[in-house]
Protein backbone atom coordinates (compact mmCIF):
# COMPACT_ATOMS: atom_id res chain seq x y z
CA UNK A 1 0.00 0.00 0.00
CA UNK A 2 2.54 2.68 0.74
CA UNK A 3 4.53 1.56 -2.70
CA UNK A 4 1.12 2.65 -4.46
CA UNK A 5 1.15 5.91 -2.68
CA UNK A 6 4.71 6.50 -3.39
CA UNK A 7 3.88 5.77 -6.70
CA UNK A 8 0.89 7.99 -6.69
CA UNK A 9 2.36 10.99 -5.47
CA UNK A 10 5.00 11.12 -8.35
CA UNK A 11 5.19 12.18 -11.65
CA UNK A 12 4.22 14.98 -14.06
CA UNK A 13 0.87 16.54 -14.15
CA UNK A 14 -0.25 15.92 -10.51
CA UNK A 15 -2.16 18.71 -8.97
CA UNK A 16 -2.27 19.35 -5.48
CA UNK A 17 -5.85 18.27 -5.55
CA UNK A 18 -4.77 14.95 -7.04
CA UNK A 19 -1.93 14.29 -4.42
CA UNK A 20 -4.86 15.02 -1.52
CA UNK A 21 -7.05 12.59 -2.85
CA UNK A 22 -4.67 9.87 -3.23
CA UNK A 23 -3.70 10.54 0.44
CA UNK A 24 -7.31 10.51 2.06
CA UNK A 25 -7.45 7.30 -0.20
CA UNK A 26 -4.56 5.85 1.56
CA UNK A 27 -6.11 6.84 4.76
CA UNK A 28 -9.51 5.24 4.04
CA UNK A 29 -7.75 2.10 3.32
CA UNK A 30 -5.59 1.97 6.56
CA UNK A 31 -9.38 2.09 8.21
CA UNK A 32 -10.46 -0.41 6.21
CA UNK A 33 -7.82 -2.49 7.19
CA UNK A 34 -7.90 -1.62 10.63
CA UNK A 35 -11.52 -2.87 10.86
CA UNK A 36 -10.95 -5.62 9.00
CA UNK A 37 -8.59 -7.17 11.34
CA UNK A 38 -10.70 -5.72 14.66
CA UNK A 39 -13.58 -8.02 12.97
CA UNK A 40 -11.64 -10.31 12.19
CA UNK A 41 -12.72 -11.12 8.68
CA UNK A 42 -9.96 -11.07 6.26
CA UNK A 43 -11.25 -12.85 3.28
CA UNK A 44 -9.92 -9.66 0.90
CA UNK A 45 -6.43 -9.86 2.77
CA UNK A 46 -5.34 -13.64 2.25
CA UNK A 47 -1.25 -12.46 2.94
CA UNK A 48 -3.00 -11.26 6.51
CA UNK A 49 -4.86 -14.17 7.09
CA UNK A 50 -2.08 -16.75 6.27
CA UNK A 51 0.59 -15.00 8.16
CA UNK A 52 -2.09 -14.81 10.77
CA UNK A 53 -3.28 -18.31 10.66
CA UNK A 54 1.01 -19.74 10.22
CA UNK A 55 1.88 -17.34 13.77
CA UNK A 56 -1.32 -18.80 15.35
CA UNK A 57 -1.68 -15.20 16.60
CA UNK A 58 -4.22 -12.67 17.45
CA UNK A 59 -5.18 -9.98 15.05
CA UNK A 60 -4.74 -7.77 17.94
CA UNK A 61 -0.84 -6.65 17.44
CA UNK A 62 -1.34 -5.45 13.91
CA UNK A 63 -4.80 -4.05 14.59
CA UNK A 64 -2.43 -1.87 16.99
CA UNK A 65 0.71 -1.25 14.06
CA UNK A 66 -2.00 -0.31 11.53
CA UNK A 67 -3.47 2.42 14.19
CA UNK A 68 0.20 3.47 15.38
CA UNK A 69 0.77 4.13 11.34
CA UNK A 70 -2.61 5.96 10.79
CA UNK A 71 -2.16 8.36 13.93
CA UNK A 72 1.79 9.05 12.62
CA UNK A 73 0.63 9.46 9.07
CA UNK A 74 -2.42 11.76 10.01
CA UNK A 75 0.05 13.85 12.42
CA UNK A 76 2.63 14.38 9.31
CA UNK A 77 0.29 15.27 7.06
CA UNK A 78 -2.28 17.74 9.16
CA UNK A 79 -1.38 20.21 6.67
CA UNK A 80 -3.39 18.82 3.87
CA UNK A 81 -6.80 19.34 6.21
CA UNK A 82 -5.63 22.81 5.84
CA UNK A 83 -5.08 22.89 2.34
CA UNK A 84 -7.32 20.99 0.55
CA UNK A 85 -10.41 23.21 0.07
CA UNK A 86 -8.05 25.93 -0.93
CA UNK A 87 -6.38 23.47 -3.15
CA UNK A 88 -9.38 22.39 -4.49
CA UNK A 89 -11.41 26.56 -4.75
CA UNK A 90 -7.72 27.25 -6.75
CA UNK A 91 -8.36 24.15 -9.64
CA UNK A 92 -12.69 24.44 -9.40
CA UNK A 93 -13.23 28.43 -9.36
CA UNK A 94 -16.75 28.15 -10.93
CA UNK A 95 -18.01 25.75 -8.76
CA UNK A 96 -20.68 25.96 -6.40
CA UNK A 97 -20.23 23.94 -3.71
CA UNK A 98 -17.49 26.46 -2.37
CA UNK A 99 -18.39 28.04 1.49
CA UNK A 100 -16.72 31.56 1.07
CA UNK A 101 -16.18 32.25 4.91
CA UNK A 102 -14.98 28.95 6.40
CA UNK A 103 -12.08 29.16 3.05
CA UNK A 104 -11.59 32.44 3.57
CA UNK A 105 -10.69 31.47 7.47
CA UNK A 106 -8.19 28.58 5.66
CA UNK A 107 -6.68 30.95 3.55
CA UNK A 108 -6.13 33.17 6.54
CA UNK A 109 -4.98 30.47 8.87
CA UNK A 110 -2.36 29.15 5.98
CA UNK A 111 -1.19 32.38 4.87
CA UNK A 112 -1.37 34.36 8.26
CA UNK A 113 -3.80 37.01 6.89
CA UNK A 114 -7.27 39.03 7.96
CA UNK A 115 -9.89 36.65 6.81
CA UNK A 116 -12.51 39.97 6.46
CA UNK A 117 -9.94 41.74 3.93
CA UNK A 118 -10.00 38.38 1.45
Amino acid sequence: MFNELNLELQGKDRTVVDMISSVNAFKRRLHLLCSTLQRKYLANFQNIASELEKQGKDSAIHREQVNNITSDFEKRLRDFALLEPIATFMCYLFSEDHEIDSLAQNIGAVFHLNPSAL
